[in-house]
């Protein structure tokens, strides 16, 4: 689940709400059990369903973090000149 804010967007606060509850365990939880796709949080394993029908979690593929901070600044530049 990728989430993002462009420049200048509208409502910047409820904005953030919807992020910081998305990211929380209890969302995260829904992704596995009502979505069947691997959380993102660290503490929720997947269910034994998701497991059947995704695999086991070396078959999925995580953001690079690395990268990504890197080249933060670009990234953002190039966000904000399609969406902002």
């Amino acid at each position: 689940m990728g989430l993002n804010m462009p420049l200048n967007a509208q409502n910047v606060e409820l904005a953030e709400v919807y992020v910081n509850l998305s990211l929380s365990k209890e969302f995260q939880q829904k992704i596995d059990s009502v979505l069947r796709a691997r959380a993102a949080h660290s503490e929720v394993n997947p269910s034994q369903r998701t497991l059947e029908l995704l695999g086991p979690g070396d078959n999925i593929l995580y953001a690079d973090w690395k990268f990504l901070s890197e080249n933060r600044a670009k990234l953002t530049e190039m966000w904000n000149n399609v969406f902002g």
